[in-house]
């Protein structure tokens, strides 16, 4: 009872610097699962943000080795309407303010966003998920 525990201020600076890291991560989850597009077990790329000028495609995921099928979730946060272009063909329109999603064949090798003919640049989340 007469001994306390003693803490190096290293050991205390390192223990600070872990929880630091481990609320920053928790925070960041916790906003995409807000958002609807937090991690999930099938998920194989992001969640991630991009920002779509106006007249512009951006890619969002390219791959070599096409041997697993995939779906994309894209939640529009912007005022403009977006399209997923699946290797270079334009698959499906997301409204301003809507999710939406396209799931294709193991054969897709990359995934686009394209804000065709808007004034305004875009943002929007997006995740990659194994469809099978």
């Amino acid at each position: 009872m007469d001994k306390l525990l003693s803490f190096s201020s290293s050991h205390l600076r390192f223990a600070g610097t872990f929880l630091g890291i481990l609320s920053i991560m928790a925070f960041q989850n916790m906003a995409l699962a807000q958002s609807g597009l937090a991690i999930g077990e099938k998920t194989m790329a992001g969640p991630g943000t991009v920002k779509v000028s106006a007249g512009s495609t951006v890619v969002i995921f390219k791959r070599k080795v096409t041997d697993i099928p995939l779906c994309v979730t894209i939640q529009n946060q912007g005022l403009t309407e977006l399209v997923i272009v699946v290797d270079g063909e334009n698959s499906h329109k997301v409204g301003a303010g809507n999710t939406g999603s396209y799931c294709g064949d193991k054969d897709i090798k990359e995934i686009a966003l394209a804000a065709p003919s808007s004034r305004e640049a875009s943002v929007a989340l997006w995740r990659i998920d194994d469809a099978r």
